[in-house]
């Protein structure tokens, strides 16, 4: 006869089962522990590392020092920081965050007459100030202001404004480092979230190489920077109108404090939506404190985020503001309180201001705001529509200052993207912007291959989604039928949803990092359902966790090339990975604000000149380079911008060789001294004429 107690019971062990049987298959088939993922040195080093830090973690726990644990650990950790970085790397982007806790609380209590209570709330209010810090910065980036000494009042303001509230909050934070009698869970829980987030630091601390952050996302900050507002004309530089929402947080402090305070501002985006989902599980009691924090390393852990943190990619910021909304829905729902569904227009708002691509969030999270608002909220009807016309008015205001400028500017609201759409002249209008190599729909092993096929979404060795997801889908689908809840619900629909119209589109992993926390959240939720009925399974589970976060760090380097070295001296890796940065760094001190050419890359940040580019970056300036006949007028062309020094790639492995036209070479050989060369990239500044050739190997490349 059916039992349904006794499935109920052997439900968990089946989720477990099926995980890790999924997980083991997809390992051992795609061979992600038998390929090279580390550099020889790079794996000894972390392996070395792994092994001190985790004995004098034992030494530690057995001595009375165990109770300075997190003392001991961040005092070791500044004192690293400090001597590759210095101390103001990390001081401008902490007060800039206390600033915005500051301006967020003082608005929350300003509008709604109450304290803020609850470690929740207490994040969605500095997430809050960071909205507004955004706004503002992306207004005045467009305005000949941005200069240190404004940068430093607008930090200053919440200070003067929230006084007695930093004074206290100040307070709080020291308390943090008292010593407290940890447990062994909850120690061994705070040594494993410290281990998973050195490895993050160590990579921090590196100069940025990033394609991404040389060509644009810390191009805002350098120019802003040098000429003090951003000056980019869309007609040279194609991304100049997209939403730079991140970058103007960049380039506020990097303004104060130089490119590592934005390599560790944007560290901070992923810790506070680390924060925030500790937050909300410790907030409901469903699970001990320990395993809540084992759960966030675990977040943590998966090689995406430790792309997407320890880089200058803009999506932690993202994500921040998206986790956001979904949170304070959850909290609405909870509370019925309406802050929350302003905050979710607030966060809405601002992430549209980062990426465009948000609107199919939004969609996602819409039926269940709509079906709250209208059928759960006790409002008449006509307050309800005035009450969503609010909530909608603010979004605008967070959102639509870039779409606006933008359409005035060209004609298309999200320059380039859907210029077939829009037709504005300064783009192709025969087909959308769009990156071919990414164009997988979703289907039913979408899951299982962003897990370990993970090269189809992402220029990335296969596991760099991290194993995570695809080991506790079977339980949170399991939970979702035995025991089901509104948070299975909500949250399984705004990750498929998401997901599958994100496909439609562009199949990108980074892009898909949204679901990241939402699913971690879920994984908890469901853990939490078993763990009275299944203790077998349920501590399998937990074990199984442990071991998931070392797997995710050991294939931390299957995110990107430039990971696979634990540690190397910045000047080598610099070296190593941008030589072009030592380059740009010759002209500006050679000769500050020349203008560059590059032949074969994208670089632009760090250059005190203007930056043009020979590829689809540049795209009308690439138009007319190509359009001269001669040298002369190429020279002329050349004079036009403003251009004296040139960057090129000469080797035969180069991909780009379509760059090189019979003129360039030409120009480059008769026309041109070099100036420097570092691996293969070459300076060279333009002569009126050079009768001896440039000393450049040509015969490298045909």
């Amino acid at each position: 006869m059916f039992n349904s107690q006794k499935l109920i019971k052997f439900s968990p062990l089946l989720g477990f089962l099926l995980g890790l049987l999924i997980t083991l298959t997809g390992i051992f088939s795609a061979n992600l522990l038998g390929h090279k993922i580390w550099h020889e040195p790079g794996v000894y080093a972390l392996l070395s590392f792994c092994l001190i830090y985790f004995l004098v973690g034992f030494w530690l726990f057995s001595t009375v020092a165990r109770q300075w644990l997190v003392s001991i650990l961040s005092g070791v950790v500044a004192v690293f920081i400090f001597s590759i970085t210095g101390i103001q790397s990390l001081l401008i982007p902490g007060l800039f965050l206390f600033s915005a806790y500051l301006l967020g609380d003082k608005i929350i209590v300003k509008l709604t007459g109450k304290a803020t209570q609850g470690k929740v709330d207490i994040v969605l209010n500095l997430i809050l100030g960071i909205a507004i810090y955004l706004l503002l910065l992306s207004v005045l980036g467009h305005v000949r202001v941005n200069y240190v000494s404004v940068d430093w009042v607008l930090l200053a303001v919440p200070y003067l404004i929230n006084a007695e509230k930093a004074k206290n909050s100040f307070t709080q934070c020291l308390l943090a480092f008292k010593p407290v009698a940890w447990n062994k869970g909850m120690y061994w829980s705070i040594l494993l979230f410290a281990f998973v987030n050195v490895l993050f630091i160590v990579e921090v601390v590196k100069p940025d190489t990033s394609a991404d952050g040389l060509s644009y996302h810390l191009t805002v900050a350098t120019t802003l920077f040098y000429h003090h507002f951003w000056h980019f004309d869309f007609k040279n530089y194609i991304y100049a109108l997209m939403p730079l929402g991140t970058e103007w947080l960049y380039a506020f402090v990097y303004m104060l404090a130089g490119e590592f305070a934005t390599h560790f501002l944007n560290y901070s985006f992923a810790i506070l939506t680390a924060a925030l989902l500790y937050c909300y599980l410790a907030e409901q009691k469903k699970l001990s404190l320990p395993i809540c924090l084992l759960f966030v390393t675990l977040y943590l852990s998966a090689p995406l985020v430790y792309l997407e943190a320890a880089s200058l990619f803009i999506d932690s910021c993202w994500v921040l503001f998206l986790f956001s909304a979904f949170v304070a829905m959850l909290k609405f729902r909870a509370s019925q309180e309406e802050k929350y569904l302003y905050l979710i227009a607030v966060f809405f708002g601002t992430a549209m201001a980062i990426k465009m691509i948000t609107i199919l969030f939004i969609f996602a999270m819409a039926p269940f705001i709509i079906y709250e608002v209208s059928f759960k909220g006790t409002l008449p009807a006509k307050e309800k529509s005035l009450f969503v016309a609010k909530l909608f008015g603010v979004f605008l205001f967070f959102s639509a200052f870039i779409y606006i400028y933008s359409y005035i500017k060209t004609g298309n609201p999200i320059f380039p993207y859907e210029n077939s759409f829009f037709k504005s002249p300064y783009y192709e209008i025969t087909k959308s912007f769009n990156n071919p190599l990414f164009n997988t729909p979703f289907n039913f092993s979408s899951f299982y291959d962003m897990s370990f096929h993970s090269h189809i979404y992402l220029e990335s060795d296969d596991g760099s989604f991290g194993l995570q997801y695809i080991f506790f889908l079977p339980l949170i689908l399991l939970a979702v039928i035995l025991f089901p809840s509104y948070i299975f619900l909500f949250g399984l629909f705004v990750t498929f949803f998401f997901t599958i119209t994100l496909f439609h589109f562009q199949s990108y992993l980074r892009y898909v990092y949204p679901i990241c926390p939402i699913l971690t959240l879920l994984s908890a939720e469901a853990l939490f359902n078993i763990k009275n009925i299944n203790a077998f399974a349920y501590k399998s589970f937990l074990y199984a966790v442990g071991i998931l976060v070392f797997l995710n760090c050991y294939l931390m380097p299957t995110s990107g090339w430039g990971h696979r070295d634990f540690y190397v001296p910045n000047s080598r890796y610099l070296n190593w990975g941008s030589p072009i940065r030592e380059l740009i760094n010759y002209v500006n001190v050679k000769e500050p604000g020349a203008n560059i050419l590059m032949l074969d890359d994208t670089v632009m940040a760090t250059a005190s000149g203007q930056v043009y580019t020979n590829t689809w970056m540049s795209n009308q300036f690439l138009k007319q380079l190509r359009e001269q006949q001669t040298l002369d007028e190429l020279q002329d062309f050349l004079k036009q911008y403003k251009i004296k020094y040139i960057i090129f790639y000469l080797d035969s492995t180069k991909k780009y060789t379509y760059n090189f036209t019979p003129l360039l070479k030409q120009f480059l050989q008769t026309r041109t001294t070099v100036e420097m060369e570092r691996r293969d990239h070459y300076l060279v500044r333009i002569d009126a004429f050079n009768s001896t050739p440039t000393s450049v190997p040509w015969d490298k490349k045909n």
